[in-house]
């Protein structure tokens, strides 16, 4: 496919991203809430917590937009890490309230859609639409050309390498979009987004620019070694079926079975990475997590919760990235055969 245009790998790019951001958004959704609420749920506080230092300016609007009875299950059990708080995951004194277990991907679902409406399931697809286009156009553009114009050509480490840096140059595009779009996704009130922007205003004024950056080696911590395992798989996948001819629809055949256990097989392995990411985008500023490394916040994960916590969500996440993996590159190349030039005889 080296003879397709610049133009019409872009206009696939930006095709798939539309359809596979609408199918996916409210598996995000999901995996969001279920990823904060474990870490809420599993949250211990110490009889007498030492206050966190921050200024109390920030949070004034923030703070008259949630209920203020700190034994009130919508405070302790209920707010977003980054509300401001004496510990990371809970803005309550104590734990005074008391939990059920949070439902499956399924009843998670229908619980947000009964108690907040449908619509919310896709809450922050616009954002999701302005971050994955522009990531997916570098993205697979990208991959195309580091793959191809590599010194040596090897069918796993070829893949691996261009992959993994493609990723790292894409996610490093997107990365405020994405913090953003974490934030938004994970407040169930119907200001959302005028909180969400708030706290990120307000963590641009207390710790730079740099804020919108925050969790993007945990992102790259997940994003590069997926995008290695994907492409790595789903090239094999490509070699080892039969290509009897080039038409549309074995391209869409291919593009589907690779891209689905592709995409799959790298987020079983990276689903830690992801919890992290997660966790780390949705502390607030001046809580300790915040600040920690990236080894360090995943080992006091394992060490306060256990090994399981790391893979909280996984459930919804492979319902998103399966069939979003398929989705994007099948229509990424059926766009690129569709737009290809008639080769002149």
């Amino acid at each position: 496919m080296s003879d397709v245009p610049l133009g019409p790998k872009i206009i696939s790019a930006c095709c798939g991203s539309l359809v596979t951001s609408v199918v996916v958004n409210p598996f995000d959704v999901i995996r969001v809430r279920m990823q904060q609420d474990s870490a809420i749920s599993t949250a211990k506080i110490a009889p007498e917590p030492t206050p966190v230092k921050f200024t109390p300016s920030p949070s004034t609007l923030i703070m008259e937009s949630l209920p203020q009875n700190p034994c009130d299950p919508k405070v302790c059990c209920k707010s977003p890490f980054w509300y401001p708080s004496t510990m990371d995951y809970c803005q309550a004194p104590d734990l005074a309230c008391t939990r059920g277990r949070m439902p499956g991907t399924v009843g998670l679902m229908a619980t947000i859609g009964r108690d907040e409406g449908v619509s919310a399931l896709w809450r922050g697809l616009g954002l999701q639409l302005v971050q994955s286009i522009p990531a997916n156009v570098v993205y697979f553009i990208a991959y195309e050309n580091l793959r191809d114009s590599m010194f040596f050509q090897n069918p796993i480490a070829t893949p691996l390498i261009a992959g993994g840096a493609a990723r790292a140059l894409a996610s490093t595009v997107v990365s405020p979009l994405e913090l953003f779009k974490t934030r938004l996704q994970s407040l169930n009130t119907p200001n959302a987004y005028k909180i969400a922007l708030q706290s990120v205003t307000k963590a641009v004024e207390m710790d730079g620019v740099r804020s919108l950056w925050s969790g993007l080696g945990l992102t790259l911590f997940r994003d590069i070694p997926f995008s290695s395992i994907y492409w790595a798989v789903v090239e094999l996948i490509r070699d080892a079926m039969p290509r009897k001819q080039e038409s549309h629809r074995e391209a869409l055949f291919q593009s589907i079975v690779a891209g689905t256990i592709g995409g799959a097989t790298a987020a079983i392995f990276t689903t830690p990475f992801d919890v992290a990411k997660t966790r780390r985008q949705l502390s607030h500023y001046s809580s300790e997590s915040a600040h920690m490394r990236m080894t360090a916040f995943i080992g006091h994960i394992i060490k306060t919760e256990g090994w399981r916590a790391l893979f909280c969500g996984l459930t919804p996440r492979l319902l998103k990235v399966a069939p979003a993996c398929a989705i994007m590159i099948s229509s990424y190349e059926t766009g690129k055969m569709f737009f290809k030039p008639p080769t002149k005889n």
